[in-house]
C-alpha cells in the first residue's frame, strides 16, 4: 500500500468529516479502521507528513502535549491534489 493511497483514504474521511481530528493512533483505529490491519504506524505517519507537506492538513499540538491533525479549511480536501 503506498502511503498516497493512505492519504487518499485520510482526504476521504475528512471530506465527510471536516470537524475531524485526532492523533495517529485515533487515525489508524477511528478514520481507517476496516483497513487498520493492513497499515504499520510508519505507513499512516508517512502519509500524515505527505498530506501535511501539501498543505491538506495541520499538525496541532493540545494542551495535553498530544499531537492531533485535523483538515486545513483553508487549502481543504477539496482542493486535493493528485498525491
Amino acid at each position: 500500500m503506498k502511503k498516497s493511497e493512505i492519504g487518499c483514504e485520510i482526504l476521504s474521511y475528512l471530506e465527510e468529516h471536516p470537524d475531524a481530528q485526532d492523533t495517529l493512533q485515533g487515525i489508524m483505529e477511528w478514520w481507517l479502521p476496516e483497513r487498520a490491519i493492513r497499515y504499520r504506524m510508519d505507513m499512516v505517519s508517512a502519509a500524515v507528513a505527505e498530506l501535511i507537506e501539501n498543505g491538506l492538513i495541520l499538525e496541532v499540538r493540545g494542551g495535553d502535549g498530544r499531537t492531533r491533525y485535523r483538515l486545513n479549511k483553508t487549502n481543504g480536501a477539496e482542493n486535493k491534489p493528485e498525491l
